[in-house]
Protein backbone atom coordinates (compact mmCIF):
# COMPACT_ATOMS: atom_id res chain seq x y z
CA UNK A 1 0.00 0.00 0.00
CA UNK A 2 3.14 2.41 0.71
CA UNK A 3 3.98 1.81 -2.93
CA UNK A 4 0.97 3.38 -4.46
CA UNK A 5 0.82 6.26 -2.18
CA UNK A 6 4.89 6.70 -3.00
CA UNK A 7 4.20 6.74 -6.97
CA UNK A 8 1.22 9.79 -7.21
CA UNK A 9 3.23 11.36 -4.55
CA UNK A 10 6.58 11.45 -6.70
CA UNK A 11 4.15 12.28 -9.77
CA UNK A 12 2.97 15.31 -8.53
CA UNK A 13 6.31 16.31 -7.10
CA UNK A 14 7.71 16.06 -10.23
CA UNK A 15 5.15 17.93 -11.81
CA UNK A 16 5.93 21.02 -9.28
CA UNK A 17 9.36 20.66 -9.97
CA UNK A 18 9.37 20.73 -13.49
CA UNK A 19 11.72 19.72 -16.12
CA UNK A 20 14.66 21.79 -17.01
CA UNK A 21 14.33 23.15 -20.43
CA UNK A 22 16.29 22.21 -23.35
CA UNK A 23 17.79 25.12 -25.31
CA UNK A 24 16.67 25.05 -29.26
CA UNK A 25 19.20 25.04 -32.13
CA UNK A 26 18.36 25.62 -35.81
CA UNK A 27 20.63 25.85 -38.75
CA UNK A 28 20.37 29.20 -39.79
CA UNK A 29 21.39 30.51 -43.73
CA UNK A 30 21.17 33.60 -45.17
CA UNK A 31 21.51 35.35 -48.47
CA UNK A 32 23.01 38.94 -49.05
CA UNK A 33 23.75 41.53 -52.13
CA UNK A 34 26.41 43.79 -51.02
CA UNK A 35 25.45 46.81 -53.87
CA UNK A 36 25.00 50.37 -52.93
CA UNK A 37 22.08 50.59 -55.42
CA UNK A 38 20.30 47.84 -54.05
CA UNK A 39 20.83 49.63 -50.46
CA UNK A 40 19.63 52.91 -51.57
CA UNK A 41 16.85 51.64 -53.06
CA UNK A 42 15.11 49.77 -50.35
CA UNK A 43 15.94 52.87 -47.98
CA UNK A 44 18.64 51.61 -46.41
CA UNK A 45 21.42 53.84 -44.10
CA UNK A 46 24.71 52.78 -44.37
CA UNK A 47 27.11 55.16 -42.30
CA UNK A 48 30.61 55.01 -44.38
CA UNK A 49 33.03 56.67 -41.24
CA UNK A 50 31.54 53.21 -39.44
CA UNK A 51 30.84 50.26 -42.34
CA UNK A 52 33.35 49.10 -44.95
CA UNK A 53 30.51 47.53 -46.29
CA UNK A 54 26.59 47.07 -46.47
CA UNK A 55 23.61 44.40 -48.00
CA UNK A 56 20.63 43.74 -48.51
CA UNK A 57 18.81 39.95 -48.42
CA UNK A 58 17.59 37.24 -46.32
CA UNK A 59 18.70 35.80 -42.85
CA UNK A 60 17.20 33.18 -41.12
CA UNK A 61 14.78 33.21 -43.62
CA UNK A 62 13.80 37.12 -43.01
CA UNK A 63 14.55 40.11 -44.55
CA UNK A 64 17.42 41.82 -42.96
CA UNK A 65 20.16 44.40 -43.45
CA UNK A 66 24.05 43.50 -43.10
CA UNK A 67 26.58 45.84 -41.74
CA UNK A 68 30.15 45.26 -42.16
CA UNK A 69 32.64 47.60 -39.63
CA UNK A 70 36.07 48.20 -41.15
CA UNK A 71 38.57 45.33 -40.25
CA UNK A 72 40.72 45.59 -37.22
CA UNK A 73 43.98 44.24 -36.72
CA UNK A 74 45.03 43.46 -40.26
CA UNK A 75 47.90 41.81 -41.24
CA UNK A 76 48.82 41.31 -45.16
CA UNK A 77 50.12 37.87 -46.39
CA UNK A 78 51.39 39.11 -49.50
CA UNK A 79 53.18 35.50 -50.58
CA UNK A 80 49.84 33.90 -50.44
CA UNK A 81 48.11 37.38 -51.94
CA UNK A 82 45.54 37.07 -49.36
CA UNK A 83 44.42 39.63 -46.09
CA UNK A 84 43.40 37.96 -43.04
CA UNK A 85 41.77 40.29 -40.60
CA UNK A 86 39.34 40.53 -37.66
CA UNK A 87 35.95 42.57 -38.23
CA UNK A 88 32.39 42.44 -36.72
CA UNK A 89 29.13 42.05 -38.43
CA UNK A 90 25.70 44.07 -37.11
CA UNK A 91 22.85 41.85 -39.35
CA UNK A 92 19.22 44.08 -38.42
CA UNK A 93 16.13 42.41 -39.51
CA UNK A 94 14.19 45.26 -41.88
CA UNK A 95 11.11 44.63 -39.54
CA UNK A 96 13.33 45.96 -36.36
CA UNK A 97 11.94 42.77 -34.79
CA UNK A 98 15.81 41.86 -34.03
CA UNK A 99 19.56 42.31 -34.36
CA UNK A 100 23.01 40.20 -34.10
CA UNK A 101 25.88 41.21 -33.77
CA UNK A 102 28.84 38.78 -34.85
CA UNK A 103 32.15 38.28 -34.75
CA UNK A 104 34.15 37.39 -37.98
CA UNK A 105 37.75 36.44 -36.42
CA UNK A 106 40.65 35.83 -38.74
CA UNK A 107 38.76 36.35 -41.93
CA UNK A 108 40.59 35.63 -44.71
CA UNK A 109 40.54 38.08 -47.88
CA UNK A 110 42.05 36.69 -50.98
CA UNK A 111 42.38 37.89 -54.49
CA UNK A 112 43.07 36.50 -58.12
CA UNK A 113 46.95 36.49 -57.45
CA UNK A 114 49.53 37.41 -55.34
CA UNK A 115 50.22 40.62 -55.74
CA UNK A 116 46.45 42.10 -56.13
CA UNK A 117 46.69 43.45 -52.32
CA UNK A 118 50.17 45.22 -53.58
CA UNK A 119 47.98 48.47 -55.63
CA UNK A 120 44.63 47.94 -53.77
CA UNK A 121 43.17 50.53 -51.71
CA UNK A 122 40.47 51.01 -48.68
CA UNK A 123 38.09 52.10 -50.81
CA UNK A 124 38.73 50.16 -54.55
CA UNK A 125 36.89 47.24 -55.12
CA UNK A 126 38.14 47.19 -58.81
CA UNK A 127 40.02 43.22 -58.67
CA UNK A 128 37.19 40.63 -57.87
CA UNK A 129 37.98 38.93 -54.59
CA UNK A 130 36.13 36.26 -52.29
CA UNK A 131 35.90 36.43 -47.97
CA UNK A 132 35.57 33.86 -46.24
CA UNK A 133 35.63 32.96 -42.37
CA UNK A 134 34.30 31.53 -39.15
CA UNK A 135 31.58 33.93 -37.04
CA UNK A 136 30.10 33.71 -33.30
CA UNK A 137 27.30 35.70 -32.37
CA UNK A 138 28.10 38.16 -29.25
CA UNK A 139 25.21 39.82 -28.85
CA UNK A 140 21.58 39.72 -29.77
CA UNK A 141 18.41 41.65 -29.27
CA UNK A 142 14.39 41.21 -29.93
CA UNK A 143 14.30 37.87 -31.81
CA UNK A 144 17.64 36.81 -30.82
CA UNK A 145 17.60 38.16 -27.24
CA UNK A 146 19.83 35.41 -25.75
CA UNK A 147 21.05 33.56 -28.97
CA UNK A 148 24.08 31.88 -29.26
CA UNK A 149 25.43 30.73 -32.11
CA UNK A 150 28.26 29.63 -35.05
CA UNK A 151 28.89 28.97 -38.57
CA UNK A 152 30.96 29.91 -41.70
CA UNK A 153 30.57 33.56 -44.19
CA UNK A 154 31.37 33.60 -47.65
CA UNK A 155 31.31 36.64 -50.16
CA UNK A 156 32.27 36.78 -53.33
CA UNK A 157 33.69 40.25 -55.04
CA UNK A 158 33.54 41.74 -58.47
CA UNK A 159 33.62 45.44 -59.14
CA UNK A 160 31.55 47.27 -56.64
CA UNK A 161 29.52 44.54 -55.81
CA UNK A 162 29.42 41.24 -54.19
CA UNK A 163 26.72 38.44 -52.91
CA UNK A 164 27.34 35.64 -50.69
CA UNK A 165 26.18 34.83 -47.05
CA UNK A 166 25.78 32.75 -43.86
CA UNK A 167 25.53 29.17 -42.65
CA UNK A 168 25.55 27.96 -39.01
CA UNK A 169 23.65 26.87 -35.67
CA UNK A 170 21.64 29.50 -33.63
CA UNK A 171 20.52 28.55 -30.13
CA UNK A 172 18.39 30.34 -28.43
Amino acid sequence: MNRWLFLPGALVLGLLVGTPSTASAATVTSEFAFVNGLLQAQGVDCDRTVYYVCGIGTFDGRAAVSRVEYPTDQRLLLDQGCALYDTVEVVTLVDGSGELVIAHDDALLCGPNPNWLLHASPSSFGNPFRVTSDWTVVDGSGAYEDTSGTGTWSVRWAGGAGSGGHVGVLTD
